[in-house]
């Protein structure tokens, strides 16, 4: 039999299972935002539209400066032509607050710049109108990403890193378990006068025991003293009890 126990394979198997467990998290948190994203509003400027919101929140007014309208390219700067004025109203009809937005985003050949932000409060058609005299460009409405995608992506990196950190640990304890089986104390060398003679002979010193040999252990002095007195009475009785069947033999020869 194997002088090591049977590795216990079930702790691969959990640890494999909460690996993928924590990864798959990482994954549905980032799947989670994708589907939630919804893409913006875009109109051509200067001009006006109505853009129609569902969930409060902050929005962002961006300008694409480099992308494709209506078969149109633009390439422009990022900052808006020089004399545009924006403003946004509510379902109301109100005029809302906006505040300046300084943010770029890149989304394959589309490229944009944040202009302004503002808060929708209720859900409802909202306006958002850029007049001034200037050559077309293109506006982009929608929703500000940006704590959502860094809570998806500290959530991500937090799923997997716990779930491989869990993995991890269970792979070691699992390791560990893999101690050595019980074994027997080894094999013993013959002792005696004539084994450390047989030592000599091959240069080795009798005093000193191989690497990874038990030699017998020596009976200490009072053990080896009781060991002799024994040894003589056990020879003494032998002659005394053949002295006596010498005596009392009825028929001498």
């Amino acid at each position: 039999m194997s002088g090591r126990a049977s590795f216990p394979a079930g702790w691969f198997v959990a640890a494999g299972v909460v690996a993928l467990a924590g990864i798959g998290v990482a994954a549905s948190l980032v799947l989670g935002f994708v589907s939630a994203y919804e893409a913006p509003v875009r109109l051509l400027a200067p001009g006006t539209t109505s853009v129609e919101i569902g969930r409060p929140g902050r929005y962002i007014v961006w300008h694409e400066h480099s992308t494709v309208f209506d078969g149109r390219t633009f390439d422009l700067p990022e900052r808006l032509p020089h004399g545009v004025q924006l403003e946004v109203k509510a379902p109301d009809g109100g005029a809302l607050r906006s505040e300046p937005a300084s943010m770029s985003v890149t989304w394959g050949s589309v490229k944009r710049a944040a202009i302004v932000s503002f808060e929708a409060s209720t859900p409802g058609r909202y306006t958002v109108s850029a007049q001034g005299d200037a050559p077309p460009f293109v506006l982009a409405v929608g929703a500000d990403f940006t704590w959502p995608l860094l809570r998806a992506i500290g959530g991500a990196i937090a799923a997997a890193v716990l779930g491989l950190g869990a993995a991890l640990a269970l792979a070691l304890y699992g390791f560990v378990q893999r101690a050595p089986a019980s074994q027997g104390a080894g094999p013993r060398v013959a002792d005696g006068p004539e084994a450390e003679r047989g030592r000599r002979a091959l240069g080795e010193d009798p005093t000193r025991d191989p690497p990874g040999i038990a030699r017998a252990p020596r009976p200490g002095p009072v053990a080896g003293a009781a060991a002799t007195r024994a040894r003589a009475r056990k020879a003494s009785f032998g002659q005394v009890k053949s002295s006596a069947r010498g005596t009392c033999n009825p028929h001498p020869a």
